[in-house]
């Protein structure tokens, strides 16, 4: 076994620092998210709780997380406010971990069956029209 597959955390160097990362977080907390797109964002989450094959979905927990994923790419494409467009990138990143499949068990399988059933679901459920902000 090399050195790296058995301590693979020694080849991590830092890239920021803890004020740096704060300040990201804090800028992040304020890009705006309008009402339409918070109601996409709800509606796909809530969708989760009555596909067929789950037997738990996504709980509002994972809608804040859902948002703040999506505050994040905003931040990082420039913006100050989501667009419907950053909730499509970040659902297949943050909600597929959080369905509870049924009769599936745990692992890599699942995990994919999951990412499948939210790209599914983003792309039946209709896109609000947005004025950007």
């Amino acid at each position: 076994m090399s050195d790296y597959a058995s301590r693979p955390l020694e080849g991590l160097h830092r890239v920021a620092e803890l004020d740096q990362m704060q300040a990201i977080r804090d800028t992040c907390a304020v890009v705006k998210i309008s009402q339409p797109v918070s109601h996409y964002l709800v509606s796909l989450t809530a969708a989760t709780r009555t596909m067929e094959g789950v037997s738990y979905g996504v709980s509002p927990r994972g809608s804040l997380q859902l948002a703040a994923l999506s505050r994040a790419k905003a931040l990082y494409e420039g913006r100050d406010f989501v667009l419907p467009d950053d909730v499509r990138w970040a659902a297949p990143f943050a909600l597929p971990h959080r369905l509870v499949l049924e009769n599936a068990g745990y692992g890599t399988a699942p995990t994919g069956l999951a990412r499948q059933l939210v790209e599914s679901l983003i792309e039946r459920t209709p896109v609000p029209r947005t004025s950007d902000r």
